[in-house]
């Protein structure tokens, strides 16, 4: 590089005299205040995208946790409790002629006779 080139070089990074250029320098610092909010705004978007996947992590993960609930639960209704095994139906005794035979005959019922004691529903 000659001289002429560095100079040019010089005089656009730091305007050493009235020049009808505009130096870096001085650009940077009108637009100091512009960059500061942008990189505070900046962070404070990074912080909240971070709170926002953590706040969805951990709603996944509780309905996750609900689901698994809610399947043992459904398996738990689901499964047949132990019981009894069930009892074969017994066949009606028939007779010769083909009529159902009673198994027990019923008993002879008296009628009771009244007791003096009890009071009568007249």
């Amino acid at each position: 590089m000659n001289q002429d080139e560095l100079n040019g070089l010089s005089n656009v990074i730091n305007p050493g005299g009235a020049g009808s250029t505009p130096g870096i320098g001085s650009a940077l610092q009108s637009m100091m205040p512009l960059l500061t909010i942008v990189t505070i705004l900046s962070l404070a978007v990074t912080i909240l995208y971070g709170f926002s996947l953590v706040q969805r992590w951990r709603v996944n993960r509780a309905i996750i946790e609900t689901r698994d609930i809610l399947k043992a639960m459904q398996a738990a209704q689901q499964t047949p409790k132990p019981s009894e095994p069930p009892k074969p139906v017994e066949q009606p005794q028939t007779s010769s002629n083909g009529d159902i035979a009673v198994k027990d005959q019923i008993a002879e019922t008296t009628l009771a006779e009244p007791n003096p004691e009890a009071p009568s529903q007249t």
